[in-house]
């Protein structure tokens, strides 16, 4: 996958309890895919009950996933503001050494 934009978003509740399943913003890629060339933009996420702003993690769940995905590339965050005090630590993770994360860039503003 390529080319994603997630733009001019609020975010007004997120409560997930599984670690490897939060994010009110999350890449999870798994099934071989290769997510690259992302903009999230103008994102204000409000005070949540529980989980994490942001979470990219390149994933295998046996349950869900025919197999590991196959990364995360190019990935630009840009005016991401959180009003809360309730985030769990954002979780950034490959799968493995040639399923990895590269060339993650926050950008202007990153307000929490």
């Amino acid at each position: 996958m390529s080319g994603l934009t997630i733009e001019n978003v609020d975010i007004m509740d997120h409560r997930e309890y599984q670690m490897g399943y939060q994010g009110a913003i999350a890449i999870n890629p798994g099934d071989s895919n290769l997510v690259r060339d992302v903009l999230i933009s103008d994102v204000r996420v409000e005070d949540f009950r529980m989980g994490q702003v942001i979470t990219m993690m390149v994933m295998y769940n046996q349950k869900y996933n025919t197999s590991p995905g196959r990364g995360i590339s190019n990935v630009t965050v840009r005016n991401l503001s959180y009003k809360g005090g309730k985030a769990n630590t954002a979780i950034m993770t490959g799968y493995d050494r040639e399923s990895g994360i590269e060339f993650v860039r926050f950008d202007r503003e990153l307000d929490y």
